[in-house]
This record gives C-alpha cells, sequence and structure tokens, in this order.
C-alpha cells in the first residue's frame, strides 16, 4: 500500500494542480484519513520493538492510505465533472517560476498567480513561454464543475 499510495501522490498532484482547491482541505483529508488508519493499525504495528514502530507505522498510513483517499477525492471530483463549462477571463496578479525536476533545475516552467473567484491560483505554463511571459497580461480559463463542486481547469490559455 504504501508503494501505491506513494505513486499516487504524483497523479494527485497532477489533477490538484487543474482544480481550484483550497490546499487545506486535501491537506486535512490526507491527516484524517491518516490518522484513522494508524488507530485501525495500531495493534498490527505494536509488535515492533524499535523507537521508530509508531512513527513508521504513521507516516506509512499518511502516504498510502491519506495519498489513496485524497486521490480518489480529487479524481471523483475531475472525472465526474459536469459537462457544461464556463470561459473567463482573468488578470494575471503576479509571475515567478517553477524549478525544473532534480538534475534539470534551469528547465524552468512560468507560474502565474490570478484571483479566481477571490481565491488564489497559480497556474503552471509550459517552459516554452518562459522568456516572454512577461507579455502577457491576462489568462483565459474553461472551466467545469467538479463532482465535489470545487472547479476543474479544463483549458488555459494567455493572452497578450
Amino acid at each position: 500500500m504504501l508503494m501505491i499510495g506513494g505513486a499516487l501522490i504524483i497523479w494527485e498532484i497532477s489533477i490538484y494542480r487543474k482544480t481550484i482547491i483550497d490546499v487545506r482541505i486535501p491537506i486535512l483529508i490526507i491527516i484524517i484519513t491518516g490518522v484513522i488508519a494508524n488507530f485501525i493499525d495500531r495493534p498490527y504495528f505494536s509488535t515492533y520493538e524499535t523507537k521508530w514502530g509508531n512513527g513508521f507505522a504513521l507516516l506509512q498510513n499518511f502516504v498510502s492510505w491519506g495519498f489513496i483517499v485524497c486521490t480518489l477525492f480529487m479524481a471523483c471530483n475531475k472525472f465526474f465533472a459536469k459537462p457544461e463549462s464556463t470561459i473567463k477571463e482573468y488578470r494575471i496578479e503576479k509571475i515567478s517560476d517553477m524549478p525544473g525536476p532534480k538534475g534539470m533545475r534551469s528547465h524552468k516552467s512560468p507560474l502565474v498567480r490570478i484571483d479566481y473567484k477571490g481565491k488564489p491560483k497559480e497556474l503552471v505554463f509550459s517552459h516554452k513561454y518562459l522568456g516572454r511571459i512577461e507579455d502577457y497580461q491576462t489568462v483565459t480559463l474553461e472551466t467545469k464543475k467538479g463532482f465535489f463542486g470545487f472547479d476543474i481547469i479544463e483549458k488555459q490559455e494567455l493572452n497578450k
């Protein structure tokens, strides 16, 4: 389960980037699920005689069960979204960049922050926009209402 939960972290992050949701909600889902799973698993991990036994069990439950449940929540919100979409333009509030993966830190991706219905949202764009991201003033988003009510970004486009 630890490997499954660990692998789902990557998928969950990609879904999170396309979802308009407060970061505290997925974190709470992970923590609450991990704590509940830890109480259920407590009899099995109490046989370990190491000082890390309980800490390892808690970490394992956060990573495995917490991320499995959080990924299911985010995936249901995305894949069972309502079919109707809306298109709206948003002003770019802030521009920054995100470093690339390990070994390719210089391969940065531009980030733009917008105010989406009173909530800040960072959008990641392709590396090809990095040198000229300052030329863009607005972002057009095509969104759908997710299954649990959190908006899903279907398409994002930079505008000059």
